[in-house]
């Protein structure tokens, strides 16, 4: 029985120890996880507490523009945007009132010297040219009806002249068969001067009458110079009236394109209305707006690039015009060279004008609210890209997308380029995502 129970009670202590291990065992591992968990909640609550202490405004990285400082040769450019314009134009107007009955082309459409456009209406006009006509038919009656009646006229003198020579050549036989007889003494004196006073006689109504008819011819003319000039104005009239006829169908007149109608179907038109207007496809320019604060660049004879968006076309600056519109001014371009097939009047263009080029300069892309010429605050960013610092910087010229750096800074280092006005006032910036 001893035995038994000294067995018994070493069991019992054996187990005893071993409880007592484990348990203390589980309790250091539980003290670990504790100390590990306060240890990560004070180091969180210390680093908020110093990331509360940095009191520097916090811009979004992925909202801000940047931009690098780069160095090498700055084309000067100047762009702008437009159209192309033809320097052949032809405007069709109306050339006496109607009304358009048909409109066969729209703007457009390619046309050529006899593409019909318009179809107009006038009754008024169809009755004028019967008019003319007949008119001009009167008028030629006229001097055929004159040149009978003149000859008629002429040939009556004629033949009362002729007659006055007769009897003049019959007083002359008789004047000298008397003359002859009175050296014999059969005649007197007497009738022999009679005689020869009916010959005097004779003689100057003959001139007369040769004056007559010299006069009448003369007349005649001048009646027929008159007659044909109403013929001529007939002529004129009919002319007039036929144009009008021929106008109420309106044609191209030349090769291009239909740029603009200015009627609707229907509609009753003037002399001298706006129908449409023709340009050429040839002799195109490009009009380019250009801003105006940029316009000073230009000068005339600089050359130039247009894209007409299947192509680019060189070209030169031909003229500048005066006049500022919504602050830009018109710049004409002449193209130089083949142009693109799909070149046309009207057709929306880009164009690029070459100022010139300033080698080994530093430039960036042209942040928001700077002015060339000018000295801005740009904010430099930090070597981490946490944080920016404000940076006084003097610009220079600019050309479309780029501006000069003046000032001493290194190439390669990064600005904010995007509108950092509400932060004048700040030092430095931090950079969070």
């Amino acid at each position: 029985m001893s035995f038994a129970i000294e067995t018994q009670y070493r069991i019992n202590k054996e187990k005893f120890y071993v409880d007592i291990k484990v348990t203390n065992k589980k309790q250091k591992i539980f003290n670990n996880k504790t100390l590990i968990i306060i240890s990560l909640i004070v180091l969180t609550v210390i680093g908020w507490r110093f990331a509360n202490l940095d009191e520097r405004k916090l811009i979004s990285r992925q909202e801000s523009l940047f931009a690098k400082v780069q160095k090498g040769d700055l084309l000067r450019e100047v762009d702008g945007y437009g159209i192309l314009k033809s320097n052949d134009q032809k405007l069709l107007t109306a050339m006496s009132q109607a009304t358009i009955e048909k409109i066969v082309l729209r703007p457009g459409a390619a046309v050529n010297p006899n593409s019909v456009i318009l179809l107009l209406n006038n009754p008024e006009i169809v009755q004028q040219v019967q008019n003319a006509k007949q008119g001009l038919r009167s008028e030629k009656a006229n001097i055929k009806q004159m040149e009978l009646s003149q000859k008629r006229n002429l040939l009556s003198e004629q033949v009362k002249l002729a007659e006055l020579e007769a009897k003049y050549e019959v007083v002359k036989l008789n004047l000298t068969a008397q003359k002859n007889l009175a050296k014999l003494g059969v005649v007197s004196k007497i009738s022999i001067d009679v005689i020869s006073i009916n010959e005097m006689q004779l003689a100057k109504v003959i001139a007369i009458y040769q004056n007559q008819i010299a006069q009448l011819k003369l007349v005649h003319n001048e009646t027929i110079k008159m007659q044909l000039e109403k013929i001529k104005q007939s002529e004129g009239n009919l002319e007039t009236a036929e144009r009008k006829l021929t106008s109420l169908t309106v044609t191209a007149g030349m090769t291009g394109v239909l740029q603009q109608s200015f009627i609707e179907l229907g509609q009753n038109v003037s002399a001298g209305q706006k129908l449409a207007l023709i340009s050429g496809t040839k002799n195109l320019v490009a009009l380019l707006k250009i801003p105006q604060t940029q316009v000073d660049l230009i000068k005339i004879d600089q050359t130039a690039e247009i894209d007409t968006r299947r192509g680019i076309v060189q070209g030169r600056v031909q003229r500048i015009e005066p006049v500022v519109l919504e602050g830009t001014v018109n710049v004409e371009i002449e193209l130089i060279g083949d142009l693109p097939s799909n070149a046309r009047p009207q057709l929306n263009v880009d164009g690029k004008i070459k100022i010139g080029t300033i080698t080994n300069t530093l430039f960036i892309e042209r942040p928001a609210n700077i002015q060339p010429g000018t000295s801005s605050r740009l904010f430099e960013v930090g070597q981490h890209f946490t944080d920016a610092k404000a940076k006084r910087i003097k610009f220079g010229v600019e050309t479309d997308k780029f501006i000069q750096i003046l000032s001493h800074v290194k190439e390669h280092t990064t600005f904010i380029i995007s509108d950092m006005s509400s932060y004048q006032d700040v030092v430095s910036v931090r950079i969070g995502q």
